[in-house]
């Protein structure tokens, strides 16, 4: 996606106040990240091989993204990709 210049400038404003306002926020998204990814380096399992394991199990996308700690709507992005 290719954004002109005062596009990107005012959506990276928006992103940059956002942060400022939210630290808390980047800061449970920071952890929550770096759980999964030490989750995936312990079963040698990504977290997209999980999602295909718990899918063909017969989990809901709900369930699946209970268990994997994503939301719902990711795993179902990584069902269709």
């Amino acid at each position: 996606m290719k954004l002109s210049e005062e596009a990107r400038k005012a959506r990276n404003s928006y992103q940059n106040e956002w942060r400022r306002k939210n630290p808390d926020k980047i800061k449970q998204y920071i952890e929550s990240y770096w759980e999964r990814k030490a989750a995936e380096l312990k079963s040698g399992e990504t977290l997209e091989e999980k999602v295909f394991r718990l899918h063909a199990e017969g989990l809901s996308l709900r369930e699946i993204a209970v268990k994997t700690g994503i939301n719902h709507v990711k795993v179902s992005r990584i069902l269709k990709a």
